[in-house]
């Protein structure tokens, strides 16, 4: 999709190019989501593929674990508030294998969780030559079914079987599959995920690793997205407020759950990836409770907090809430971004003033290109259909509390220039939750 940022009226590509700036009036500076990709290093799973993985995916079959399994806890704190996962394994590895006889029994998938499985054969009491073949993964059945000759094998979720097809199966009491082995990603590896996500459609990169030259890799990559590809996307990393944009949330701590189970700062990644992906463009993640969570790992004195939040810093605290219940909340839902200008002010360090102007930037291009054009003339007519749609859609922000003190009149200039080009010129006022609360009592 043509779009991002322009300097000049010069653009070659048709679409529609977005920019936004802070407006120097005092009161301006106060002024279909869910979808989290993921790379992740595995021991089981497609290679360098996106998978879809939501609440519904076998995960057994699919990630070699049960969704409770601690191999994939951050899978299971992103669902907390992910609608879905574009997972990426960017490690490979070896599959494990085993020869028995004449039947060949190789593990579906690379990786170290190949050496969990085991093949049963046993003879069939009820009918002649021919024998019960169960898959045993991690000692739990998986997969069974009836054969006679390795021909009859079919191959499932775990395993595949090959061999002579006429060859009659023979008993045996246990086949362990070994030599599965994982590979270390690259920093190569991770260069080719951010470019295969050039083309899939997402709201969040959720980047678990430590590794400062993949995180600086991660923020270039994301900044060109939003400023020259026009692809309005954010990613959660821990520890890199260093990126000073708002595409990029820095997570600084995690938390404890009420099962003992620390989720540590690359875990925690998950949530927030999750989270901000879920949110809608009228919520604030601000004091946004952590399900489950009882501590945090790390706390801070107000004087580091304060310190934090300048540098553009997410990070989860405790609070008393209703009924003096001890939660585990979100300081304040921001992303890295403090080099605040008078063309790009405060209202672009706040994650939800970001949902808004990120949606503005994607469904305004989106509804050109899809009803205008090619289809509609470059006339006083269309630049007049296009201000209606564009009342519309800033009307329906207002309602969802999304923007305020709209006023269809004065805010929204569409120019027709004297090509097949038209220059808009909109006046957005971002609505924001309240934060702080400034009271004097006097006594009496």
């Amino acid at each position: 999709m043509a779009g991002g940022y322009f300097t000049t009226q010069n653009k070659r590509i048709p679409g529609a190019y977005v920019n936004f700036s802070t407006d120097a009036q005092e009161e301006i500076t106060i002024g279909n989501r869910g979808i989290v990709t993921m790379p992740l290093s595995l021991n089981w799973g497609k290679v360098r593929e996106f998978v879809v993985i939501d609440n519904n995916t076998d995960f057994k079959a699919v990630l070699g674990y049960d969704i409770l399994d601690p191999q994939l806890l951050i899978i299971k704190e992103t669902l907390k508030r992910a609608k879905s996962i574009l997972l990426y394994r960017i490690n490979t590895g070896v599959k494990a294998t085993k020869i028995d006889s004449s039947l060949t029994v190789t593990a579906k998938y690379e990786g170290t969780r190949g050496n969990d499985i085991t093949i049963k054969i046993v003879a069939n009491p009820d009918v002649a030559s021919s024998f019960i073949v169960t898959t045993y993964l991690d000692g739990e059945i998986v997969d069974e079914q009836l054969a006679s000759t390795i021909g009859d094998l079919q191959s499932n979720d775990y395993v595949v079987f090959s061999g002579t097809a006429s060859t009659a199966l023979t008993a045996s009491a246990g086949i362990v599959l070994t030599g599965g082995t994982n590979t270390d990603a690259t920093s190569a590896n991770y260069t080719t995920y951010f470019a295969s996500c050039e083309v899939q459609d997402f709201n969040v990169i959720a980047l678990s690793t430590s590794d400062a030259t993949i995180k600086g890799a991660a923020a270039t990559f994301v900044k060109r997205m939003i400023e020259t590809e026009g692809k309005k996307i954010q990613v959660v990393m821990s520890s890199y407020s260093t990126a000073d944009h708002e595409g990029v949330i820095s997570v600084e701590n995690g938390v404890k759950l009420e099962d003992g189970t620390v989720i540590d700062i690359l875990t925690a990644v998950g949530w927030v990836a999750g989270a901000t992906a879920s949110a809608e463009i009228n919520k604030d993640l601000t004091y946004e409770v952590y399900e489950g969570a009882v501590d945090v790992t790390e706390r801070y004195t107000d004087t580091q907090i304060e310190t934090m939040l300048n540098a553009g810093k997410f990070f989860f605290v405790p609070k008393k809430l209703k009924n003096g219940v001890k939660k585990i909340v979100v300081q304040e839902d921001i992303n890295t971004f403090v080099s605040f200008t008078k063309d790009k002010g405060k209202e672009f360090s706040i994650n939800r003033s970001i949902r808004t102007m990120f949606d503005i930037g994607t469904t305004i291009p989106e509804f050109w290109e899809q009803t205008y054009i090619g289809k509609v003339d470059a006339t006083d007519d269309g630049v007049n259909a296009f201000v209606g749609d564009v009342i519309n859609y800033f009307s329906n922000l207002q309602e969802l509390g999304a923007i305020k003190n709209f006023n269809s009149k004065e805010d929204i200039k569409v120019t027709l220039n004297s090509d097949d080009s038209a220059f808009a010129l909109v006046g957005v006022q971002v609505a924001r939750a309240f934060k702080k609360l400034y009271m004097q009592v006097k006594l009496k």
